[in-house]
């Protein structure tokens, strides 16, 4: 037997009962169960991580499963290599030594949003930590640090003292305009690290106003947009 340790984001639901761990030879499967897993947390507070024990192998692939109150379950998870971490994995992990006041599930919903924006892809979790650079890993720390902490600002309302991240806001009615700077330095750096930051040059085509190819007394500007007609 192996040990194999499975991230995951538990679903906001209240009447979680059990995860059921499945494994299989391929992505694809077929899966088999190996361990039914009842102490998962109570809600809101799942557990965000479990390690079994009962592995074939650790280079085979894993899903995941929930169960409910009543005994419905929810459908099987995308597989994951038991061999490597994925990169939400590993962005979670390191948000959290960040900031461990973040709301972990969060930063799991966040990492998923950002993997897949950057490698524009609906399986966020079939991507690897080793797939990609260290320097695309910090950049998408930061972006995931970014995006919870700007979910935790609207949550918290807005006459509430919070801390977020790098960010410490007192109350009052302007919590989000207080915080821009501090949010768009972190996003530039993020942008900076993935390499998402360009500019963009739009130029009108010179023309003639009077379509006679003469001289008239019609000006343009185009830096500024801006026609006169005398």
């Amino acid at each position: 037997m192996a040990n194999v340790r499975l991230d995951f984001s538990a679903p906001n639901l209240p009447d979680l009962a059990k995860l059921h761990i499945y494994e299989g030879t391929t992505p694809t499967g077929v899966f088999s169960e190996i361990e039914e897993v009842a102490d998962i947390g109570d809600y809101p507070d799942y557990i965000s991580y479990y390690t079994t024990q009962n592995a074939a192998s650790v280079d085979n692939w894993f899903a995941i499963e929930w169960e409910v109150t009543g005994g419905a379950f929810l459908g099987l998870s995308q597989a994951v290599p038991g061999n490597a971490q994925t990169l939400v994995g590993k962005i979670v992990e390191r948000v959290m030594l960040r900031d461990p006041s973040l709301d972990e599930l969060i930063v799991t919903q966040e990492a998923e949003t950002a993997v897949s924006m950057y490698f524009n892809t609906n399986t966020p979790l079939s991507v690897l930590a080793s797939d990609t650079s260290l320097q695309i890993l910090a950049g998408l720390v930061l972006l995931t640090i970014v995006m919870s902490s700007l979910t935790l600002v609207v949550a918290q309302g807005s006459s509430e003292d919070y801390t977020a991240g790098l960010v410490s806001q007192k109350s009052g009615t302007n919590m989000l305009q207080a915080n821009r700077a501090a949010m768009e330095a972190l996003l530039k750096r993020a942008n900076e690290l993935l390499g998402l930051n360009y500019t963009l040059v739009m130029l009108l085509e010179d023309i003639d106003p009077t379509g006679t190819g003469a001289r008239s007394s019609i000006e343009w500007d185009q830096s500024r947009l801006l026609v006169t007609i005398e």
